[in-house]
């Protein structure tokens, strides 16, 4: 059979009636193989071992072989004191640092500190330095390769390789875990450091956010009502998407002639920060009809489109009343899967990415809207009113991110002067 790319094997073997984990790897520039005795087969640290050895002949590689001992050998020579990677990570997801984080930025930290733990949870806190980290961010890149075919992928979920932005913040995430350690003396600044002395990732140029007109109009017979509000929504305002899945008739200020929203949570309230999400004319037009209900009942509701596409198609029916089913019968009492009273990421995101590639465009994510509205708002009223409008404490940060160049007053002063 021809040789694949898989990673070597997790043996066993047994040797004076004691089961041990073997791993073999080959080194690809000399062709000589060097086995690793990892320890109590199927134990939790020879399964991190494994998976350490792997990554570093990976990053390596597949061409330079280390011992796989030298940590076990100076930890016998430390102190007992000296805490290891996962107790720091453990006591992180214990403090208060933890709880004041946002559940969205919460399921950004849970994947690093995961992957970190698996591969350094057991390495004491001094053998992880810039180097272990650099290994640690070639894995993140690489990713998890699949299992060949006719094996079984085993319970735990194969991890694809992360983007290197993605991989960035990442990395970011787990030096401010360290940052924190150090101010609970957990961590000496030296060893902080030293995992800021890692040389950063050379990022990909940033390609145009903003969305145009036809795009955004082309799957709009591709969505239902509450999405397509949802879109239009965003695009009028420049909200977030976890803003408009979130609102409800009690956030919204109806006494002026602009309206105000304000989301029962955002991704500021951690920081004590408070938005404020203005509604024009056109805004206030499209979401009337969905205030029409309970107070503190989510306006957009997936729970609602279902029902109406089971409305729609018994409207359609052409088998005669009297026959067949009747409309509902047919229907389990208890789904496994229940449509929920509010959108989340991934539903909306879906349903964008699904209208899009029935319209057959470039496909695009509703956080662009943002960015298009952005842009939009500061070519009509300035930079200043897109920054108050989209909720940013600062100009810069709208000016850098958010508002892409306008490029017609560039072309204009081309034509006059160049």
């Amino acid at each position: 059979m021809p040789r694949t790319n898989q990673p070597p094997k997790y043996r066993h073997r047994t040797i004076d009636g004691n089961s041990r984990a073997y791993l073999t790897l080959r080194c690809r520039a000399t062709g000589r193989t060097k086995d690793f005795n990892l320890g109590p087969y199927d134990s939790p640290a020879s399964r991190q071992l494994y998976h350490r050895l792997v990554a570093e002949w990976e990053a390596n590689g597949r061409a330079r072989i280390g011992s796989g001992t030298p940590q076990a050998e100076r930890r016998q020579l430390r102190p007992r004191s000296e805490p290891t990677v996962a107790v720091i990570l453990a006591e992180f997801i214990e403090s208060d640092a933890w709880k004041q984080l946002g559940p969205r930025e919460q399921s950004h930290y849970r994947p690093v500190i995961k992957l970190t733990a698996r591969l350094y949870g057991e390495s004491m806190i001094s053998d992880f330095g810039p180097n272990s980290l650099r290994l640690l961010r070639n894995e993140m890149l690489r990713g998890e390769p699949a299992p060949p075919p006719g094996v079984e992928a085993g319970e735990r979920k194969q991890r694809g390789p992360w983007g290197p932005r993605y991989t960035s913040s990442q990395i970011g995430r787990l030096r401010r875990i360290f940052k924190w350690a150090v101010s609970r003396e957990l961590v000496s600044a030296t060893h902080l450091a030293g995992l800021k002395t890692l040389e950063p990732l050379r990022l990909p140029p940033l390609q145009q956010r903003t969305i145009t007109v036809e795009r955004i109009n082309a799957i709009r017979p591709y969505l239902s009502a509450q999405v397509w509000v949802m879109v239009e929504l965003q695009r009028l305002t420049g909200m977030r998407p976890g803003e408009v899945m979130l609102m409800r008739p009690c956030d919204v200020d109806r006494s002026a002639d602009v309206w105000e929203y304000r989301p029962a949570t955002h991704k500021n309230t951690w920081r004590g920060k408070r938005r404020i999400i203005v509604l024009g004319p056109e805004a206030q037009a499209v979401l009337t009809p969905f205030l029409l209900r309970a107070a503190d009942a989510y306006c957009f509701s997936p729970a609602e489109v279902v029902e109406s596409l089971h409305q729609r198609r018994a409207e359609q029916r052409k088998t005669p009343a009297g026959r067949g089913n009747s409309p509902g019968t047919n229907r389990s009492a208890n789904p496994k899967r229940k449509p929920r009273d509010r959108y989340d990421a991934g539903a909306y995101g879906h349903a964008v990415a699904r209208a899009c590639r029935a319209a057959g465009v470039k496909p695009w994510t509703p956080y662009q809207l943002r960015h298009t509205a952005a842009t939009q708002i500061t070519r009509a009223a300035g930079l200043e009113a897109a920054s108050v409008i989209l909720g940013h404490s600062s100009v810069l940060l709208t000016d850098a991110v958010y508002a892409d160049r306008d490029l017609a007053k560039a072309k204009d002063v081309a034509r006059r002067i160049g």
